[in-house]
């Protein structure tokens, strides 16, 4: 009977210790959910297991329809391999959506104050607070991105990105000075993740039904349509073009979309 017991106890310390080796394998991952406008700040999620801290590089894009075109899937870059998920947890459902909110009211209160101000504001309160970055001169050399090189590098440093339980995500806060598409990239000098930042004072409402799309493009502050906008839309998986347009007097565009052979 000892024996018996002493075996079942050494098995389930292996099936214990075989569990904390799975969930302690290195792994990070970025997301971002929401557009900001120009000198805003662009809140990114850090999932991290057996990560402490990572370095982070802020690229800009200078040719944003080129880029896309290459990327192919909007979901993942080319050179990223997929990864399988266990389902979320309620809880991490819920610390989601208690980022979102908060993230949408802090953006709704900083509309009120012009970019000046909030450059202000945001000086004077971090000017108490502000802790010394991770020098990032041993960094290697950056991952190769389609259309990137380092000359399109805005900001790199080091930070921290441990959280307090293995279900939260930390977020980080990307400032994003102009217009444009960003894309971020984190890595602890072995991993590497990406996720991409639009920053655009306009808002765009999309509808598709067979055969046609319509957008209506609107100033983000305002909500007033914008006319003369230039609008083009991509086939990403074709790496074609299936319209261009200017929007009309009420920012409204509508195309024609042409079905794939085969379709």
């Amino acid at each position: 009977m000892p024996a018996r017991r002493a075996a079942v106890a050494a098995l389930i310390s292996v099936f214990l210790l075989h569990g904390q080796e799975r969930e302690e394998a290195p792994y990070f991952s970025l997301t971002a959910e929401e557009t900001v406008p120009p000198g805003g700040e662009a809140t990114v999620l850090v999932r991290a297991t057996g990560i402490r801290q990572l370095e982070f590089r802020l690229y800009r894009v200078r040719d944003p329809r080129a880029f896309f075109l290459n990327l192919g899937d909007p979901d993942r870059f080319p050179s990223r391999p997929a990864r399988l998920y266990s389902p979320r947890t309620p809880i991490e459902k819920l610390a989601e959506w208690k980022v979102r909110i908060r993230t949408r009211l802090r953006n709704l209160a900083r509309m009120q104050f012009s970019p000046e101000n909030r450059s202000k504001i945001r000086a004077w309160l971090q000017k108490d607070r502000q802790q010394p970055r991770t020098p990032a001169a041993a960094a290697p050399s950056f991952a190769e991105l389609p259309l990137l090189n380092p000359d399109q590098l805005v900001r790199r440093w080091t930070q921290t990105v441990q959280s307090r339980e293995p279900w939260q995500a930390a977020a980080v806060r990307i400032p994003l000075e102009q217009a444009g598409v960003y894309v971020l990239e984190a890595t602890d000098q072995e991993r590497q993740a990406y996720t991409v930042l639009l920053s655009t004072p306009l808002t765009a409402v999309v509808k598709v039904w067979q055969g046609n799309a319509a957008l209506r493009v609107v100033d983000r502050s305002s909500g007033r349509a914008r006319s003369g906008c230039r609008v083009e839309m991509l086939d990403l998986a074709g790496k074609s073009t299936l319209g261009e347009s200017l929007t009309d007097s009420d920012g409204v565009v509508r195309f024609e979309l042409r079905e794939a052979p085969g379709q």
